[in-house]
């Protein structure tokens, strides 16, 4: 325990400079107030809710997931949520007797959420009904991905849990060493055609092949260097993004590289610091990086297409993509909403507490999930 809680605490003093190569550190800026924002966007908060107990801590996996016209949300308390996505109806609670914090993932008509304790529990997404309880390994802060039939799940020991979806037994094990300190938190795992990627704390992406787990392909984000353990601490802890026959994964103190998820042969690679998330469209990639920068690059070369330092005041969460927007949280409790093509700062709204995940979008409403368990649905105004 104490090796990733030394590195939590540690984190906040490393990212700001972990990617300015080591100078003088420069003069934070404060953020900009709401008001001097200067833009025509109009939001409006179509609803809130809450959900108990929220995301909790940075490194909680505890995310919202949208299938079905059905937002579904865990608290770190142990509640379970399905909400009606239009009207933020809840459509059914569960309570578990566990401090989550990985979850929830949805599929093969079924719920799925990890405890801090290790055990993972599969609802009826119907209805919400429990249904198994495994206990695994280690604690559980990464969302459980479904894939033909199994679950596959991820603990902070190191080991990667093939699950039967039905019943909870079993079906493949992974496992790889730990470094000796790394930060507190894991990515998820992606599932892909024919099997998941896997972003580890030692640095690499890996594939696993469905349906027995074995390693198709790995390939380096990054490579420890320097003297001390802090200094050669890479963790890939930004789930890692597919899209066509390439992914792309981003370590802290490492790389961003885009892969080929055929055989995992690197296709371009730049030095970057980023460890919170990424997004992608069809052209571009946007991060915030460990200086709070946040970027768009070509996804095809890596290239810089813009760069953003106004909110370099404020802890960022990951990013997410919304119409022609940008949007990221922060640890102050605000929607920060970039223009997608050139990234100016268009509108930074209050929202409740920290904001440390993902926003969920569908195209027409955007759903964030604070650290306090409030779930809002936001529109643009005029939004086609």
């Amino acid at each position: 325990m104490r090796r990733v809680l030394a590195a939590l605490m540690m984190v906040g003093a490393l990212a700001g400079c972990a990617s300015s190569g080591g100078g003088p550190r420069e003069e934070v800026p404060e953020p900009p107030s709401p008001r001097s924002v200067n833009s025509d966007l109009r939001l409006d908060r179509l609803w809130e809710t809450g959900v108990g107990g929220g995301a909790g801590s940075a490194a909680n996996g505890l995310r919202l997931a949208l299938y079905d016209g059905r937002l579904y949300a865990a608290g770190a308390a142990g509640r379970v949520s399905a909400l009606a996505a239009d009207s933020g109806k809840t459509l059914w609670r569960t309570e578990l007797d566990a401090s989550l914090g990985g979850g929830p993932g949805v599929g093969a008509g079924k719920v799925f959420v990890g405890s801090r304790d290790g055990r993972v529990f599969a609802l009826s997404a119907a209805d919400g009904e429990r249904l198994w309880e495994r206990r695994l390994s280690g604690e559980i802060l990464t969302v459980p991905a479904v894939l033909d039939g199994q679950v596959i799940v991820r603990t902070v020991d190191g080991r990667v849990h093939g699950l039967d979806a039905a019943d909870g037994a079993p079906v493949w094990l992974f496992q790889r060493s730990l470094p000796s300190l790394t930060l507190r938190g894991n990515a998820d795992p992606l599932t892909v055609p024919g099997g998941v990627l896997l972003g580890l704390d030692s640095g690499e992406l890996v594939a696993l092949a469905a349906p027995r787990g074995q390693v198709a392909w790995e390939t380096d984000v990054a490579v420890p260097q320097g003297r001390s353990e802090v200094e050669r601490m890479v963790d890939v802890d930004a789930t890692p993004v597919a899209l066509g026959d390439t992914a792309y994964a981003v370590a802290y103190q490492g790389r961003l590289v885009a892969a080929d998820l055929r055989d995992g042969s690197l296709r371009w690679a730049r030095e970057m610091s980023a460890h919170t998330g990424l997004a992608a469209d069809n052209e571009r990639l946007y991060l915030s990086d460990s200086d709070q920068w946040v970027w768009a690059l070509d996804r095809f070369s890596g290239a810089s297409i813009w760069r953003n330092d106004k909110l370099r005041g404020v802890r960022l969460g990951a990013p997410a993509l919304h119409g022609g927007y940008l949007v990221l949280g922060d640890d102050q409790g605000y929607l920060n909403w970039l223009s997608r093509d050139q990234g100016e700062l268009q509108a930074r709204v209050k929202q409740g507490e920290a904001v440390r995940v993902a926003p969920l979008s569908d195209g027409e409403r955007l759903y964030v999930l604070d650290a306090g368990g409030r779930v809002q649905a936001w529109r643009v105004i005029g939004q086609d």
